[in-house]
C-alpha cells in the first residue's frame, strides 16, 4: 500500500498499562474453538511485503538471515513535541510560545551569545536573513501548549536518523555577518522537519515529495476488537525485517505502539531464532506444511532531550531492545506464508493473539450466560500482555531543494496550501549546505 504522511503519523509517545491478572496465561486454550474475532494467519493485502520490498524479495525461510544490523546506529534526538512549539522550541532555555522575537539590530548587537539560545527554526530564519521569522511562525502555529504531549515529529526524526549522518556543531554566518552557532540538535531538528513536514505534501504536482511505503494498517483506537489494531501480520514483519536489514543492510521505521498513540522508531538490528517446530493446526495458513515458533529480538533508536553535541558512541545515545514471539507458517517450498503473534504462558507454552481474544471474549466462570470481561477489560488485558508493532514503513529517499527562495511573507507557512507547501520546500534550499558543513 502506497501512502503519504497523514495526521495519524504525527504522534510520538507511550502509554503505561496497569498490571492485570489474567487467567488465559495460566490455562490451556483450546485451539479448535471458533473465535468471535478471527485473526487470519494468511498474509492479506494490508500486509503484502512487496509494498515495501518491491519485487524479487526473499521468501524462503531457510535463506533468510537470522540476524542483521546497520553499521551505524540511527542517532537519538527529541521528537520536537508540538506542545513545546516543535522546532520553534528554544530548547536551551525551555521557552516555547511566549518568547520575544528579536530584531535584526538586537541580534547584531547581541552577537553569538544571543544567537546560540535561539530555537532551530529561528536559527534557520536567521541564517537565510529572514527577520520576519516565517519558519518560526509556521512551526509555532502548528502546535499549542494544550496539545497532547505525545504529538510531535517522530515521523520525521525516525527516517532522518536513518538517512543522514549525525550532525556536529557548526558556526555559520548570515548575509549580514551575524554568526549563528548550530548545535547538533538544531540541525537534527531541521532534518527532522524536512523529512516529516517539508516532504509530506499531498499534492501530486509536487514531484519532490517523498513517498511513504507502509505495511499494516494504522490503529486509530484503544480497542483490541478494532481490526486495524490487530491486523499486523508477523510473517510480513519477519519478511521485511530479514530482507531489509539482513539482506539489504537497510533500516526501516516502525510504530512500536499498537494502539492509538504512534511511536515511530528507527529499527537498526535484529536477532531471531527458532524455538521449536510443529505441525500445522486449524489456525495455520492455507497451504502450510510446517509451523515455526520464533523469538526475535529487535533493536531501535529512542528519543532523548536535545543536545548541543553529537550523542553516538556516548552515554547519551539511547536504544531499546524488544523481544517478539510469533509463529511462522511455511509452505512445501519453505516459503513464509503467514503467522500469528504469540505471548509466552506461565507453563512455558505459547498462546496466540487469536486464541487469547477468543478465551477472554467467551470466558464465563460463573455460568451466568454473559462473558466475564467486557470489551474494555479485554482490551486492557490484551495490551498488557501482547507486544507487536502496529505498522512498519519506509520513506523513499528524496533530494534537498537545489535552489533557495525566500518566503513571500511572515505568515506564508501558517496555512499549508498547495502554493505555501511549494514555498516551504523552496525555503529549505539552504539546508543541504548547512548539513554538509556539519558532517565535514
Amino acid at each position: 500500500m502506497h501512502m503519504f504522511f497523514s495526521s495519524l503519523f504525527i504522534s510520538c509517545s507511550q502509554v503505561d498499562s496497569s498490571s492485570v491478572s489474567v487467567g488465559f496465561l495460566q490455562s490451556d486454550v483450546d485451539e479448535n474453538t471458533m473465535s468471535r474475532v478471527h485473526i487470519p494467519s494468511d498474509i492479506d493485502g494490508y500486509n503484502e511485503p512487496g509494498s515495501i520490498l518491491g519485487e524479487g524479495y526473499e521468501k524462503n525461510f531457510h535463506a533468510l538471515p537470522t540476524n542483521g544490523s546497520l553499521d551505524v546506529e540511527p542517532w537519538s534526538d527529541t521528537y520536537w513535541p508540538e506542545n513545546k512549539g516543535g522546532i520553534a522550541h528554544r530548547w536551551r532555555t525551555d521557552e516555547s510560545f511566549d518568547y520575544q522575537l528579536y530584531t535584526k539590530e538586537e541580534l547584531i548587537e547581541g552577537g553569538l551569545s544571543m544567537a546560540e539560545y535561539l530555537s532551530p527554526a529561528e536559527k534557520y530564519d536567521l541564517l537565510v536573513g529572514n527577520y520576519d521569522w516565517g519558519l518560526t511562525y509556521g512551526a509555532l502555529s502548528a502546535g499549542s501548549p494544550t496539545e497532547a504531549s505525545w504529538t510531535g515529529y517522530c515521523h520525521g526524526w525516525s527516517p532522518a536518523s536513518l538517512a543522514y549522518d549525525e550532525p556536529h556543531p557548526v558556526v555559520l554566518e548570515n548575509p549580514d555577518g551575524i554568526r549563528i552557532p548550530f548545535g547538533s540538535s538544531d540541525i537534527k531538528a531541521l532534518l527532522t522537519y524536512f523529512r516529516g513536514e517539508v516532504l509530506s505534501s499531498d499534492y501530486p504536482e509536487h514531484d519532490w515529495r517523498a513517498e511513504i511505503l507502509t505495511l499494516g494498517s494504522q490503529c486509530g483506537s484503544e480497542k483490541v476488537f478494532d481490526p486495524s489494531c490487530y491486523d499486523s501480520n508477523p510473517a510480513s514483519f519477519h519478511l521485511v525485517m530479514t530482507n531489509q536489514l539482513g539482506i539489504r543492510g537497510e533500516g526501516f521505521n516502525m510504530d512500536v505502539d499498537n494502539k492509538y498513540q504512534k511511536w515511530n522508531q528507527p529499527v537498526f538490528a535484529y536477532r531471531s531464532r527458532v524455538l521449536y517446530t510443529m505441525d500445522p493446526d486449524i489456525s495455520s495458513s492455507e497451504g502450510s506444511v510446517e509451523r515455526l515458533i520464533i523469538e526475535s529480538n529487535v533493536s531501535w533508536g529512542l528519543e532523548i532531550e536535545p543536545s548541543y553535541h553529537p550523542v553516538l558512541n556516548t552515554s547519551h545515545q539511547s536504544t531499546k531492545d524488544e523481544t517478539y514471539f510469533y509463529s511462522l507458517d511455511l509452505d512445501e517450498k519453505g516459503d513464509v506464508i503467514g503467522g500469528q503473534w504469540l505471548v509466552k504462558a506461565q507453563n512455558g507454552g505459547f498462546i496466540s493473539l487469536n486464541d487469547a481474544l477468543d478465551y477472554l471474549s467467551t470466558q464465563d466462570e460463573n455460568n451466568d450466560g454473559r462473558p466475564d470481561y467486557d470489551e474494555s477489560e479485554v482490551s486492557n488485558i490484551i495490551w498488557q500482555h501482547f507486544s507487536f508493532p502496529d505498522y512498519i514503513w519506509i520513506q523513499v529517499d528524496a533530494d534537498f531543494p537545489q535552489e533557495f527562495k525566500n518566503l513571500s511573507s511572515k505568515y506564508a507557512l501558517i496555512s499549508l496550501t498547495r502554493s505555501s507547501r511549494q514555498e516551504l520546500f523552496d525555503y529549505f534550499g539552504k539546508l543541504e549546505e548547512l548539513y554538509e558543513r556539519s558532517v565535514e
